[in-house]
């Protein structure tokens, strides 16, 4: 494991720390659960990203779904922590300003999402092709949009309630089932659509490690 794979598992582990203690914040009145949080999913994060990579020396998905995951996490906190800088800044009043914020806060977490998928998670050094990715990146997020929003209605409205669970929790529930959908089609299709890795390149690689 490279020192630079601890800094950004450190970075984007942080970023899950405070997103979670955003959530929790009014349960944590005097802020021990948000150091408590920054303490610890660091150390967890980076355990898992420890033995993602002795797994992923035989089973190089595992550690690029670890990378995925935490690159996510981090493009989560953008999102949110840009749009609350707009919130701060000029208020939220005007719906054309609302939806300019939250636009500007979204562009800023597909960036990210772009440049650590690309660099750090399936390691695309190659910049020859970079518009082509960038286009089958947008094409790609935005049908993980589509299937997201899709099975989130399936399962809240078309299926419904199930085992018993009541509305509003199965509404949560649906929440949670739709993005792991989406994050798995997201996540196959960035590795063998958008940065997908040349034969050529692979060959190259491997002679240049002779």
């Amino acid at each position: 494991m490279k020192l630079i794979d601890i800094i950004i598992t450190i970075i984007c582990s942080e970023a899950g720390a405070l997103v979670f203690a955003d959530f929790l914040k009014e349960y944590d009145r005097f802020q021990i659960i948000k150091w408590v949080l920054l303490f610890i999913i660091p150390i967890l994060a980076i355990v898992a990203l420890w033995l993602a990579d002795l797994v992923g020396k035989k089973y190089r998905f595992v550690i690029e779904i670890v990378k995925y995951f935490l690159i996510g996490v981090l493009s989560v906190l953008v999102d949110l922590k840009i749009f609350a800088f707009f919130t701060w800044m000029i208020g939220l009043e005007i719906v054309i300003v609302a939806g300019f914020s939250k636009a500007i806060s979204f562009l800023s977490a597909v960036f990210v999402k772009f440049v650590g998928n690309k660099y750090w998670t399936f390691e695309e050094k190659n910049t020859k092709k970079i518009e082509n990715e960038i286009l089958r990146f947008i094409l790609v997020t935005f049908v993980g949009l589509l299937i997201d929003v899709g099975s989130f209605y399936y399962f809240s409205r078309v299926l419904g309630s199930q085992f018993g669970l009541p509305a509003e929790a199965w509404v949560k529930m649906s929440i949670v089932m739709a993005a792991i959908i989406a994050a798995v089609w997201n996540f196959l299709s960035y590795k063998f659509i958008v940065f997908k890795k040349e034969k050529i390149e692979q060959n190259d690689s491997f002679i240049s490690q002779i």
